[in-house]
């Protein structure tokens, strides 16, 4: 799993040469490539070569796992990020090829007026009823962006009396 082979022609006349190809699938890993012992690296677009064979090759596969991507959350003032289940969650996040990854954003007591936008590699996204955002089937590095966070606004209002006069300083 997570790598095709294209295997070159067999069998290989003494001290000819052996060559295939080892390609990871979409969201993998190269696989370490070992032929009798000794690891190889590939020579280049996923192409390996034995040379000089002079006896009987055994090539191991081992397959590498998937590839890791990160979520940036970019931090400002008047919130935080948080998991779903409400583990904060600091400027960055790992997240495994392919997985989706959801969380919140937790508004701090004097921005709770605020109705923020949320943005992920520059196209908003909504959140479900529980306001849980959620990006899906992550293939690359993302970036979390968020607007409209400000400073909760309110009124004052003066009641006129009888007896004293009322004026503001502004």
């Amino acid at each position: 799993e997570g790598y095709t082979i294209t295997p070159g022609v067999s069998p290989v006349e003494y001290g000819g040469s052996y060559t295939f190809y080892v390609t990871p699938q979409a969201g993998y890993q190269a696989p370490t490539v070992v032929a009798n012992g000794t690891q190889l690296n590939p020579v280049g677009n996923n192409q390996y070569v034995i040379t000089n064979i002079t006896k009987d090759q055994t090539i191991m596969i081992t397959p590498a796992g998937k590839e890791q991507h990160t979520v940036t959350f970019n931090q400002g003032e008047g919130y935080s990020f948080t998991t779903a289940d409400g583990q904060p969650i600091a400027n960055t996040q790992p997240v495994t090829y392919g997985d989706s990854f959801s969380f919140k954003i937790v508004l701090k007591d004097a921005y709770t007026q605020s109705a923020p936008t949320v943005a992920v590699n520059n196209i908003n996204i909504q959140p479900d009823e529980e306001g849980i955002y959620t990006i899906p089937n992550i293939t690359a590095d993302q970036v979390v962006n968020v607007t409209g966070v400000q400073k909760n606004i309110y009124n004052v209002i003066l009641q006129q009396g009888e007896g004293y006069t009322l004026t503001t300083t502004e």
